[in-house]
C-alpha cells in the first residue's frame, strides 16, 4: 500500500519507519524548507524509549539519553520541598531523536518544503491525492496527518478546533554546567502564590535543559521579541528565586530560546475519516505539564502500524487504533489540566498534595483500557457464515471501536472422506442444505455447484485468502468476498487455481506472488489457524471467541442475532455506545457483494423505501445490478472484469 504522511516531526517519522518495516511504500512530507532545529530537549517515558531501543538494533546510530530517577518540587524560599522517585523517565535532545529517526529513511522518502494545501477526493468520497502549497501533488492509497497541534488536516476533516485558551506560556533553553544540579534529578521551583515556575532537567554531565512557565497575565503588553527583552523578562519574574535560577538566566543564550503557547483541546470522537487518519499532536494535543507529547506520538505510530497489519480493512484498523489509544490520551489530557489548575492557583494547594507531572508505569497500566478481542472462525464454503456476514458487519461498524477482531480459517472440508459421520457427508447432502437455506432465508443460494462441479476441499481457497493477506489486507478481504460471491451465487468451483487466479487479478492482487505464497507462507498461516481452532475445540462455523485480558472467555457457536452480539459486548463493557454507520452504500457492496433490500436496510439502518432508493441510485451509476426472478429478488455488485 502506498501511504503519504504529512508532517516530518517525531510522529510522522516514527510512523514511516513502522509502516516501511511492514512492507508499505511510504512518503513523508514536511512543511519546513530544511530539517528543523527547533526544540531543545524533553522527557520521555520508558515505554516510548523501549520502542526506540528496538529500532536502534537496525541502525548504527546510538540514541543518547539520560535517566532521571527523581523529581523534586520546591518553593522559591526552599521552605517546602517534596522529592519522589521516578520509575522510568529519560531526557534526550530533540535533534538527536530526529537524526536517529531520519537514519531509517532514504532521502527520496522524506520531502521538505511541502506545506499541506488540501486533499483531492474521488467519487466515493475518499482522498486520492494530497496537494501542497508548492504546487506538488502525491497520489496514495492512505494518508496520515502528523502535522502537529495546529493541524490543517484535522481542520479539513473535522472543522475548526475548539482549543482551550492560552493561559500559560513557556520559555525554554539550554544551560551549560548549571550549579545545584544532580545528574539524575528533575527540579521544579514553583511560586507559592502565583503561576510561575522554573524546571531544570539534566541532559548529561555538562548540559541541562531548563524552562520557565508563567501565567500569561505577567506579559501585560510587554514586547518579548528580542533576546534582551526575553532575558530581562525572566530576570524580573524570577528575582526572588534561588541563586542557581539567576545563574541559569545569565548563562542562557536567549537568541536560541522560544516562547511556546500551551493549549490543548478535548478528545476527538474519532481520529479518522475514510482513508485519512491523524496521529500525534494532530490527533490529540496535551498540555506540556505531563511531558507526554513525544511518548504518545511514538505509541500512536506503533499502535496504528500494528492495527493496519492485523486488520483487513482500513476503516476497521483506524477504529481499533482509536479505541486502543483513546483512554490513555484522555488520562493525559485530564492530568495536564489538573496540573495547570494547581500551577495557576498554587495558593489553593499544599505542596505535599501537588500532582506529580510524570505518570508512573503503574498509573499508565491502570489507566489503559484493554479492548475486547474476538476470534472469528469461518470458512469460504460455510453457508451459515454467509448468512451471518451482514450481522457481523453491522456489529463491526457500530461497535468496532470496542474490540479487535481477527478472522481465522476453520478447515471445514479437508476432503470428503473426513466428513464421515458428520451432518453433511457428501456433495449431494451439501446441495440439499444450501437449497433449503436459500428457500428459508430468501437468499439466492441454490447449491447446484455441488451437483455440477463439486469442490473436493475448501483448503485451496482458504490458503489463498491467507496468502492474499501478506500482499494487502484490504484487497485480501475483497478477494475473500469475491470468492464467496462466485461460489454461492454463481455456483463456480473456487478451489480451482484458474478461478482463484482470475479473482486475485480482479481485485488487484499479484497472481504470481499469490501462487508462490500459497505454497509456503499461505499454507503455514492456514495450518496455524487450524491448530488454534483445534486447541479451542472449534469444529463448527461460524464461531466467535470473546476475550478480555485473557479472562471471561466466552465462545459463541453458530449464527447469532445482532442484538445477541451487542448484549455479549455489554457483558464486558456495560457503558458501550453505538456509533453512526460511516460506510457508504457502495462500500457495503464491496464488503458484501449481494444484498436483498431488507439486508441492505438492516446494515445501513434505513427504511425499506429509502433502501430501494439508494440501491436504484447505485444501479443507475453502473455499480450494481438488480436480479429479479420467480424465486429471488436481490442486488449484486458488478464485477470489474
Amino acid at each position: 500500500m502506498k501511504i503519504a504522511i504529512i508532517g516530518g516531526g517525531i510522529a510522522g517519522l516514527t510512523q514511516a519507519i513502522f509502516l516501511k518495516k511492514n512492507g508499505h511504500e511510504v512518503m513523508v512530507f514536511e512543511r519546513m524548507k530544511v530539517a528543523s532545529t527547533r526544540g531543545h530537549a524533553f522527557l520521555m517515558s520508558g515505554e516510548g524509549l523501549a520502542v526506540l531501543r528496538v529500532l536502534e538494533k537496525d541502525t548504527e546510530y546510538h540514541l543518547r539519553t539520560n535517566k532521571i530517577n527523581s523529581f523534586t518540587h520546591c518553593t522559591p524560599d526552599e521552605t517546602e520541598s517534596v522529592t519522589v522517585s521516578l520509575d522510568d523517565w529519560y531526557c534526550l535532545k530533540r535533534k538527536d531523536l530526529r537524526d536517529f529517526l531520519c537514519s531509517f529513511l532514504h532521502s527520496a522518502e522524506l520531502k521538505y518544503d511541502h506545506e499541506f494545501s488540501h486533499f483531492e477526493y474521488g467519487p466515493d468520497g475518499k482522498a486520492v491525492a494530497v496537494n501542497f502549497l508548492n504546487g506538488q501533488q502525491c497520489f496514495a492509497d492512505m494518508f496520515i496527518g502528523a502535522d502537529g497541534g495546529n493541524s490543517s488536516i484535522r481542520q479539513e476533516l473535522f472543522g475548526e478546533t475548539d482549543y482551550t485558551p492560552v493561559e500559560v506560556k513557556e520559555i525554554v533553553g539550554f544551560v551549560d554546567d548549571p550549579s545545584n544540579t544532580k545528574l539524575d534529578e528533575f527540579i521544579k521551583v514553583q511560586s507559592k502564590d502565583k503561576g510561575l515556575s522554573l524546571g531544570l532537567i539534566p541532559l548529561n554531565d555538562k548540559q541541562s535543559v531548563w524552562y520557565m512557565q508563567y501565567d500569561v497575565k505577567f506579559e501585560n503588553g510587554i514586547n518579548l521579541e528580542s533576546p534582551e527583552e526575553k532575558k530581562e523578562f525572566c530576570r524580573n519574574l524570577m528575582a526572588d528565586f534561588p541563586d542557581f535560577v539567576g545563574d541559569i538566566i545569565e548563562k542562557n543564550d536567549f537568541a536560541d530560546s522560544y516562547i511556546w503557547k500551551t493549549r490543548d483541546f478535548d478528545s476527538l470522537s474519532s481520529y479518522h475519516k475514510d482513508n485519512i487518519v491523524l496521529i500525534g499532536d494532530a490527533a490529540h494535543l496535551t498540555l506540556p505539564f505531563t511531558s507526554a507529547g513525544n511518548t504518545l506520538a511514538i505509541l500512536d505510530a506503533l499502535t496504528l502500524a500494528d492495527k493496519l497489519n492485523t486488520h483487513s480493512k482500513i476503516d476497521s484498523a483506524f477504529r481499533s487504533y482509536y479505541f486502543a489509544r483513546r483512554e490513555e490520551i484522555k488520562s493525559y489530557i485530564e492530568r495536564g489540566r489538573l496540573i495547570k489548575r494547581d500551577f495557576l492557583f498554587p495558593m489553593n494547594s499544599d505542596n505535599n498534595d501537588r500532582i506529580i507531572p510524570l505518570i508512573s508505569r503503574e498509573e499508565r497500566r491502570l489507566n489503559s483500557l484493554e479492548p475486547i478481542s474476538i476470534l472469528y472462525f469461518t470458512d469460504p464454503i460455510c453457508s451459515s457464515c454467509l448468512l451471518f456476514h451482514s450481522v457481523l458487519l453491522k456489529f463491526e461498524l457500530e461497535y468496532g471501536e470496542y474490540f479487535d477482531i481477527s478472522k481465522h480459517m476453520g478447515g471445514l472440508l479437508k476432503d470428503w472422506s473426513s466428513r464421515k459421520g458428520r451432518e453433511i457427508e457428501s456433495p449431494d447432502e451439501a446441495a440439499v442444505l444450501w437449497s433449503n437455506l436459500g428457500d428459508t432465508y430468501g437468499f439466492p443460494i441454490t447449491g447446484s455447484v455441488w451437483i455440477d462441479d463439486p469442490l473436493d476441499s475448501s483448503n485451496p481457497p482458504s490458503i489463498a485468502i491467507k496468502a492474499a493477506q501478506f500482499q494487502d489486507p484490504d484487497k485480501a478481504l475483497l478477494f475473500s468476498h469475491r470468492l464467496k460471491h462466485l461460489l454461492f451465487i454463481h455456483n463456480i468451483n473456487i478451489s480451482r487455481w484458474e478461478v482463484i487466479r482470475n479473482t486475485a487479478i480482479d481485485v488487484g492482487l499479484d497472481d504470481q506472488q499469490l501462487h508462490a505464497d500459497m505454497k509456503n507462507r499461505g499454507i503455514k498461516a492456514f495450518n496455524e489457524d487450524l491448530e488454534l481452532a483445534n486447541q479451542l475445540d472449534i469444529h463448527n462455523f461460524p464461531t466467535l471467541v470473546f476475550r478480555q485480558n485473557g479472562k471471561k472467555t466466552l465462545t459463541i457457536k453458530g449464527s447469532r442475532s445482532y442484538q445477541d452480539l451487542v448484549n455479549i459486548l455489554k457483558f464486558y463493557i456495560p457503558s458501550i455506545e453505538r456509533r453512526f454507520i460511516s460506510i457508504t452504500p457502495e462500500e457495503l457492496f464491496e464488503r458484501n457483494p449481494i444484498a436483498t433490500v431488507g439486508e441492505f436496510g438492516f446494515v445501513m439502518n434505513m427504511s425499506r423505501e429509502r433502501s430501494r432508493e439508494e440501491l436504484e441510485k447505485l444501479r443507475d451509476k453502473g455499480k450494481i445490478k438488480h436480479i429479479k426472478t420467480k424465486s429471488w429478488d436481490y442486488w449484486e455488485l458488478i464485477s470489474k472484469q
